[in-house]
């Protein structure tokens, strides 16, 4: 049980670790949206590839994702599903290892779509790379598109025939254009989401665009209703794309907290159906605009971050198991310092089934020694080894 009330506690970057109990103390409010990424983030003047710069804040937040992150990750695990290898890998490797050199710090990220850390590293690099297509765009519109709510075995196959509807649709544009029947183009981007419904049981799987132009729209409206005859005209939706309205299509393609008797659950069944049905399929599409980033992100990254305690040499800090950061198995110092507050222990609490069993397994607090740093191997294009992580990560594959 988590205490009502408790000691504000905060430990200071490059400061001494204390991990034992630690995850009984934290800051203030921790929402689940406020995982999401800072869109600031840029590429440094150098342009190096992979590497930008960020304040020790951000890294901060990136703790907190990685937290709640690991979490869900080792909760889906244990669900007798396809990606159980996956979310393992997100557990135990994501950004397991710290490796700092000045300035710079250099982690393995595992990219999976469910990992909160890779999605932060994944929402800066669209917001970066659609930012000035999107901007350029004259009177935007924000479009949603629609179909009945579906059973979950029928998920896949809803939302492989929305997007080959939608590819059908652009193609018939297109040629309209082209051969001159009409004036405008079908222009913008599209997203591919799907949330599920608690009280019905069911999905809900569709499409959200940000469409240039009113008549372009509207016909698009009116094409999709004709080539989808289950879909009605009220549960479809147009309205003028406001400033931030564009910054929304960004956000997760899966909700992952749900309201449920007035508290903030996490459902894993659900969860895991929509990461399984989405596996291999395009989640953003641009439609007659030119993208900068891709949609993956790199495995390595390095970053600069500003306000840390430059390291003339090689450091690494390791994510220690029942703690909440990365920790120097030399030194015990903590990178940044963040601890989760009792609203994040709480919705971590409520990673439950859908019939209302809380199984959230959280790692109890470490009260041996701190583990030897296990530094990332030479990048061949695939995940470097670490003994700790890798016993881990076969006891599960062979449970």
């Amino acid at each position: 049980m988590i205490p009502a009330k408790r000691e504000k506690l905060f430990v200071a970057p490059g400061a001494p670790f204390d991990i034992s109990g630690c995850h009984n103390f934290g800051a203030p409010l921790d929402k689940l949206e406020q995982l999401g990424t800072n869109p600031k983030c840029a590429t440094n003047e150098a342009g190096e590839a992979g590497t930008r710069s960020e304040p020790l804040g951000a890294l901060r937040k990136r703790a907190r994702a990685k937290y709640y992150s690991g979490h869900l990750a080792i909760n889906l695990a244990q669900l007798n599903s396809p990606l159980k290898r996956s979310y393992l890998v997100t557990h135990f490797r994501c950004a397991a290892t710290l490796e700092q050199k000045d300035t710079k710090i250099t982690a393995l990220y595992c990219g999976h779509r469910w990992c909160v850390v890779c999605n932060r590293i994944r929402t800066a690099q669209l917001l970066n790379g659609y930012a000035a297509p999107l901007a350029a765009l004259s009177e935007k519109y924000f479009v949603t598109l629609t179909l009945p709510n579906v059973p979950g075995a029928e998920l896949r196959a809803t939302l492989c025939q929305m997007t080959k509807t939608m590819q059908a649709i652009q193609d018939k544009f297109k040629k309209r254009h082209r051969r001159g029947l009409q004036p405008w183009q079908l222009v913008g981007l599209r997203k591919l989401e799907c949330t599920y419904n608690a009280k019905a049981g069911n999905y809900h799987p569709h499409l959200h665009f940000v469409i240039s132009g009113a008549e372009a729209a509207k016909a698009l409206i009116a094409e999709w209703l004709e080539r989808t005859p289950t879909a009605t005209d009220k549960a479809q939706d147009m309205r003028e794309a406001k400033d931030g309205t564009a910054n929304e299509l960004f956000k997760y393609f899966a909700k992952l907290v749900t309201k449920q008797d007035g508290k903030n659950v996490t459902l894993t069944e659900p969860l895991d159906t929509i990461f399984q049905a989405m596996r291999g399929l395009r989640v953003f599409q641009p439609i007659g605009i030119k993208k900068d980033v891709p949609e993956e992100i790199e495995n390595l990254q390095s970053v600069e971050v500003e306000g840390i305690t430059p390291a003339p040499e090689h450091r690494y800090f390791e994510w220690v198991k029942g703690g909440s950061d990365w920790v120097n198995s030399e030194t015990g110092e903590a990178v940044t310092g963040y601890l989760p507050s009792r609203q994040m222990d709480e919705l971590i609490e409520n990673i439950q089934s859908i019939n209302g069993d809380k199984t959230a397994i959280k790692p109890a607090p470490w009260t041996g020694a701190l583990p030897a740093p296990s530094h990332p191997a030479p990048w061949t294009g695939a995940l470097p080894a670490s003994v700790v992580i890798d016993r881990n990560l076969d006891r599960w594959i062979e449970g």
